[in-house]
């Protein structure tokens, strides 16, 4: 968990406001838009397409 990148462990971050502000927009992208998307999509292709999801579980 050390390894993490967070604000308060980053002196990098800490000095260069630029930068913090792009990995908070990075940050909040990643985790509030593109993964529950993704999580939505493959839910949609469950409900739609049960089909596929029988023949890879067969293999």
């Amino acid at each position: 968990m050390k390894g993490l990148v967070s604000m308060e462990n980053s002196q990098v971050l800490k000095n260069n406001n630029n930068l913090k502000v792009n990995y908070q927009y990075i940050k909040t992208v990643l985790f509030e838009k593109v993964i529950p998307i993704m999580v939505f999509l493959y839910q949609l292709l469950l409900i739609w397409c049960p089909v596929l999801f029988e023949r890879m579980s067969k293999k």
